[in-house]
């Protein structure tokens, strides 16, 4: 009989054990992502196909017209920079997950998109017309009003989250319904 209850013990810690561990990691599975939005991302609309591409350190665009790669500086999750509470100056107020990235250019196509080594805001929510689709948009401004366009971007990362808002007019359009590829 001490044979039986000593293998009892044994698989009882084992049980025991992984109930820990599932309790500790596995349960967030069950819970709703409030994380970025990582993945690489499609939206084909009326201008053609925008691809977004994100990973936890880097962001890159493609719009077939205009392109960027950056480094992801800091995320924020369920809060847009400076107090904005929607995702373009005449935008709703988020109903899912939503935030916004401190991002550097790396790469440009031209500069009415970026400079490279400078400062910007991306912002992101979910689709209000399908959960599984995200609207997405970086902060523009026109820095002269004249042709070629040339984007007002930032010196410092600290500057782009306090400058890059709805009411400095950055934010006027978002890429809307953009949806996660599967490989």
């Amino acid at each position: 009989m001490k044979h039986i209850n000593r293998w009892r013990a044994v698989l009882g810690t084992i049980v025991l054990a992984a109930l820990v561990v599932f309790a500790s990691t596995g349960c967030s599975l069950f819970l709703s992502s409030t994380m970025p939005p990582e993945g690489s991302y499609e939206l084909v609309g009326d201008y053609g196909t925008e691809t977004w591409d994100i990973d936890e350190d880097t962001i890159s665009y493609d719009s077939g017209y205009t392109s960027y790669e950056a480094d992801i500086i800091s995320t924020v999750v369920d809060s847009f920079n400076a107090g904005d509470s929607t995702i373009v100056s005449s935008g709703s107020s988020p109903s899912g997950d939503y935030g916004y990235m401190v991002i550097q250019y790396t790469t440009v196509s031209d500069e009415g998109t970026g400079e490279v080594g400078k400062y910007n805001i991306f912002r992101w929510q979910e689709n209000a017309d399908d959960a599984s689709a995200m609207d997405f948009t970086q902060g523009y401004k026109d820095a002269d009003g004249e042709s070629p366009y040339i984007n007002a971007l930032f010196d410092t990362a600290q500057d782009a989250v306090d400058g890059a808002t709805n009411d400095n007019g950055y934010f006027s359009f978002a890429s809307e319904g953009a949806v996660l590829q599967t490989l």
